[in-house]
């Protein structure tokens, strides 16, 4: 229990954050939402009223001076999450913004910098670091059992094929590898042309273990599979981001496959819950957060490097990002 409530204020009313945010909110423990912010007034008072948050502004700037939050969520555009958070960060206020954490490495940046000179929270939401299916995962791996890190591999096809799309659709991707098997040293990419988005990218992780990273705009349905192995002959498997299994040679020794009778209990399995509670509990505790800067700004430097291998058909140093 925390010695205090948490005081939290929401930037955004679109479509993603009214299904798989504003929804979480319910769940929190010691943590209150007082008041979110969009350009449409209507839009989000709309949606406060459906979640029972008592003040809806236009101008977020206004909010956050009328309401002295102690921390701020935002969920809007990639291209305004660095930007909101510096400001936010430059008030003195803790913030949280959806994935990714900028729309550049430059930005992100940027990003980290203000929040080492102001030394105030900044988490990004990388929903995965906090589905319990990926959570239980990465504590086998990082247990004596499993033994070194050896080898990662992770297929993932969703979302449409745009101009961004490795950064919108494929960073959840770039960032569960690092999450998984720690910092990427090396990587070289392979990548088709033109309209149909494809990659397959060969890493090198700062431990000395290995991965095979494969995403890809493929119509119809998400696929994510995950499969880790171990210097004990430990293999871990992770399927859509929900179902998870150990295996010590060929003998099950760990398992998460969820019933999904309780309504909500997706925003659990995805994470969405998890990171939310995460930002709140990280401001009680006055720590860093799983998912904080450092790391996505890691990630960040993981997807251009992949971007530039794909262009000079050469292997990139991460590190030098």
């Amino acid at each position: 229990m925390a010695d205090r409530e948490i005081k939290l204020c929401m930037i955004g009313a679109g479509r993603h954050s009214s299904r798989n945010i504003y929804p979480c909110f319910h769940y929190l423990t010691d943590a209150r939402v007082v008041a979110n912010a969009d350009l449409d007034l209507e839009k989000a008072k709309s949606i406060a009223a459906a979640f029972g948050i008592p003040r809806s502004y236009t101008d977020y700037g206004e909010m956050l001076e009328k309401e002295q939050p102690d921390g701020v969520m935002v969920c809007v555009s990639k291209e305004f999450h660095a930007k909101a958070a510096v400001d936010i960060m430059e008030r003195g206020l803790h913030v949280y913004t959806e994935k990714p954490p900028g729309e550049s490495l430059e930005a992100v940046r940027e990003v980290l910098e203000t929040k080492r000179k102001t030394g105030r929270i900044c988490m990004t939401g990388y929903k995965k670091h906090f589905a319990p299916a990926y959570a239980k995962a990465k504590a086998i791996i990082d247990g004596e059992d499993f033994g070194d890190p050896a080898l990662i591999t992770l297929l993932r096809t969703k979302g449409p094929g745009d101009a961004d799309y490795l950064l919108q659709w494929g960073c959840h991707a770039t960032d569960l590898m690092p999450f998984m098997f720690g910092p990427v040293t090396t990587v070289f990419t392979l990548a088709t042309a033109g309209s149909t988005h494809a990659y397959a990218v060969s890493m090198e992780f700062k431990s000395g273990a290995v991965g095979s990273l494969c995403v890809s705009d493929r119509p119809g349905g998400a696929l994510e599979e995950v499969t880790a192995c171990g210097g004990n002959q430990m293999t871990v498997r992770v399927r859509n981001s929900i179902i998870m299994e150990a295996f010590n040679g060929d003998q099950p020794v760990a398992a998460h496959n969820p019933s999904f009778t309780q309504s909500g209990h997706g925003h659990v399995e995805q994470g969405f819950v998890g990171e939310l509670q995460e930002f709140v509990a990280a401001i009680s505790e006055n720590r860093e957060p799983e998912s904080g800067i450092e790391s996505s700004a890691h990630s960040m430097a993981l997807h251009d490097a992949i971007e530039r291998s794909a262009e000079s058909g050469r292997p990139e140093d991460v590190a030098e990002l």
